[in-house]
């Protein structure tokens, strides 16, 4: 697991404070890449290229391993792990000669001899920059979810990409985009092609995109289309099972000591318990806030229990009241955000990375995306309730508003700030501007109102809210999250049109519960709830002290918001900024006076 960075300019647009602005990045990118780091630079007809990499070394160990990838013709960057590296070879380079043992030497001989047709048969997790220098065309190419990140600017005929976005930022002129903005205060956190400052973007998830620099011209298209290859849902349960296993056993590829983020929930159980079966040393990790009672700590008590039961040891990461308070802690998490994300969870994430770390792991596996494919989201049955029971909508305003058949009934569940949040926090100018923008998130899906919530989960929250969340926390401290249910083995039980089939008024996840039905009763039986529900306390603690210096306008700041407005509905506790809005607010602006100093 890695970390790149790198630029293709015009000889004569070539800056002199480019390659400064260059290694500053490319060192703070540090902990994405801990274990090795160098960069090539050379000129190519009428353009200068240069191509930084930070590795992490978990497959092959040696040092025969650190470099970049290339030869007189290509160029590799490769962010991720290839599981199937293997099967590859035995299928299509058997007769080669490897120097190293690691999978992006397996890549670079695919792409050289294939081109980037190869990609849709790796199973993996990756974000991949591959340079034909003969014909000038580069390719940026992220997996099937984004779990990893992939960045880019393009400035005339000039094109920068990194891991991380603060260095095209930097090269930026900072300016905010309303649209994304618009996006982020309604739904905490940013749409999957784009970012809150313009013209700096994202390589779409599922997405190669071509660049070519003589031309300056951009092409994307999918690696594959999931609306053609999963449109069934399984029936045989133990095949899922069997999938899921096999998914977990390639997972678990490396040379380095492997976790789990345990929450005590289905999905972290089934991951953990198969994982135990696989691995009889592998280790939990959970956290708690110092100022809640042990005992007393719901998600602990499950997953102790758990942990007692099947024997495997936990490890228990405290989050101190005073770190809060002094605002150390999430000032320094939110230094690994370089795009905001209003959801606190990230501590809990960081921390127990941090932890991870100490006890010299290298990789952390989640139960990420289990919700998203096998229906898991409580909304889910909300709507579908609300649905069959549209007879009694007299009896409840809720489900009445529920049961209109218009699209505005995905907005009810992802909203969580409207004109009135708006205008209270806002500055004028800045409310008027961002106001007029229309959102047209759910118009793009013609499918009914439970297709489209699904839909919208998968695509967007997964990705640019879940996966950027777990990225950063573990990466922050040089330890790669894997993801066994984003695995392809069982991507293709995702399918948005059957999601009725996966939930019924009493269960969600009925596939998956099925496929583990002789898991403990008390873990079969438990309702779903968020993991680490302490962030309003959490909140109030660190606005008690920082309030006021974090929401004054700093210099070359925008000013956006109405800082009396804030500060009173703070220290006066106004109904009107629930937690989600306060959440957004905090994680912007410790975000946003960090983009003015790049």
């Amino acid at each position: 697991m890695c970390g790149f960075l790198g630029y293709i300019v015009e000889k004569n647009s070539h800056k002199s404070g480019l390659d400064q602005k260059f290694d500053f990045y490319q060192k703070k990118m540090n902990h994405r890449g801990p274990d090795f780091q160098t960069k090539i630079k050379f000129e190519e007809n009428d353009t200068i290229a240069c191509f930084g990499f930070n590795r992490l070394s978990i497959q092959d160990l040696n040092t025969n391993a650190n470099r970049i990838f290339r030869n007189d013709d290509y160029l590799l960057l490769f962010n991720g792990e290839i599981y199937n590296k293997l099967n590859l070879i035995q299928k299509y380079l058997i007769n080669q000669k490897f120097d190293t043992q690691s999978d992006t030497e397996v890549l670079f001989k695919l792409l050289t001899k294939f081109g980037t047709k190869i990609i849709k048969e790796i199973e993996g997790i990756f974000s991949i920059i591959f340079y034909d220098i003969n014909s000038s065309n580069l390719y940026m190419i992220r997996d099937y979810t984004g779990t990893k990140p992939l960045y880019y600017f393009n400035d005339e005929k000039n094109l920068y990409f990194a891991s991380e976005a603060w260095f095209l930022y930097s090269l930026s002129k900072k300016k905010l985009n309303f649209e994304c903005l618009n996006f982020y205060f309604r739904y905490g956190f940013s749409p999957n092609s784009k970012t809150l400052i313009n013209n700096v973007l994202k390589v779409k998830p599922n997405t190669i995109l071509k660049f070519n620099i003589k031309k300056n011209q951009i092409l994307d298209y999918k690696i594959i289309d999931f609306s053609k290859k999963n449109n069934f849902l399984k029936e045989n349960n133990s095949s899922l099972r069997k999938d899921l296993s096999k998914s977990i056993e390639k997972n678990l590829i490396g040379d380095r000591k492997i976790g789990v983020f345990l929450s005590g929930g289905i999905d972290s159980t089934i991951i953990s318990l198969t994982t135990r079966k696989i691995n009889e040393k592998i280790e939990a990790y959970t956290s708690i806030y110092e100022d809640n009672e042990l005992e007393k700590d719901i998600d602990y008590g499950y997953t102790k229990r758990i942990c007692d039961q099947f024997n495997i040891k936990l490890n228990l990461a405290t989050i101190t009241k005073k770190e809060i308070f002094n605002g150390d802690l999430l000032n320094r998490i939110s230094s690994f955000f370089d795009e905001p994300v209003a959801n606190l969870n990230i501590i809990s994430s960081y921390k127990q990375s941090k932890l991870a770390n100490q006890n010299d792991l290298s990789v952390i596996i989640t139960g990420d995306g289990a919700d998203e494919i096998f229906g898991g989201y409580r909304k889910y049955q909300t709507l579908e309730i609300s649905r069959k029971l549209k007879y009694l909508s007299f009896l409840n305003k809720k489900i009445k508003s529920y049961t209109i058949k218009n699209d505005k009934i995905p907005y009810l569940f992802f909203k969580k700030n409207d004109n009135e949040n708006y205008k209270y926090i806002f500055k004028n100018d800045f409310f008027n501007s961002i106001i007029q923008i229309k959102n047209h998130l759910f118009e793009n899906y013609n499918e009914d109102n439970l297709t489209k919530l699904n839909k919208f989960d998968f695509y967007n929250w997964l990705p640019d809210e879940h996966n950027l969340k777990l990225d950063r926390c573990t990466m922050a401290n040089s330890v790669e999250g894997r993801v066994p249910f984003q695995d392809l083995t069982i991507l293709k039980y995702f399918n948005p049109e059957k999601i009725k089939n996966k939930i019924n008024l009493n269960k969600n996840k009925l596939e998956l519960r099925e496929a583990f039905s002789d898991l403990p009763n008390y873990i079969l039986n438990r309702k779903k709830r968020g993991w680490f529900l302490d962030d309003k306390k959490i909140l109030k603690h660190f606005l008690q002290k920082n309030a006021y210096d974090l929401f004054k306008t700093n210099s070359g700041e925008e000013k956006i918001f109405n800082e009396e407005n804030l500060l009173n509905s703070i220290n006066q506790d106004n109904k009107l900024l629930n937690k989600f809005s306060l959440t957004t607010i905090v994680m912007f602006k410790l975000w946003y006076r960090q983009v003015m100093d790049c």
